[in-house]
């Protein structure tokens, strides 16, 4: 994922955006921030309006503001109402107080980090984080 950073520009006369290939997969992550699935920046560039201040940014560039998108958030809140079919927040404090060691306290540990696992597929997989992040 590339990600880019944009303007929009709006005049009496017409509306300039950033400009998408056909079939290119894109999230985008605020009114200004997006992220696109292309091998090469220099062509996308190349076609984008001048006005609109199309700038490519890196990952470390735009984290902690992917972070704080709605999307991330809303992947949070997946994660944690799959927890909560199975345990509710009072089984979740039970097991806090459990030997870790103990079967059911395991049986627990390992159905919270398959739901944070599969949380952090949905990150990566929208660009919103990148493999091998904690």
């Amino acid at each position: 994922m590339k990600y880019f950073r944009f303007t929009k520009v709006v005049t009496d006369v017409t509306t300039l955006n950033i400009i998408i290939p056909v079939g290119v997969e894109t999230v985008y992550y605020t009114d200004t921030l997006v992220g696109v699935d292309i091998p090469d920046s220099v062509p996308f560039l190349a076609l984008q309006h001048e006005e609109c201040n199309v700038t490519e940014k890196t990952f470390v560039e735009v984290e902690e503001e992917l972070k704080s998108c709605r999307m991330y958030k809303d992947i949070d809140e997946i994660v944690k109402r799959k927890i909560h079919e199975k345990y509710s927040l009072e089984d979740e404090i039970k097991m806090l107080k459990l030997d870790k060691e103990s079967t059911e306290y395991q049986e627990y540990d390992g159905y919270v980090q398959s739901c944070r696992a599969y949380g952090r597929n949905m990150k990566i997989a929208k660009g919103l984080r990148q493999n091998g992040e904690s």
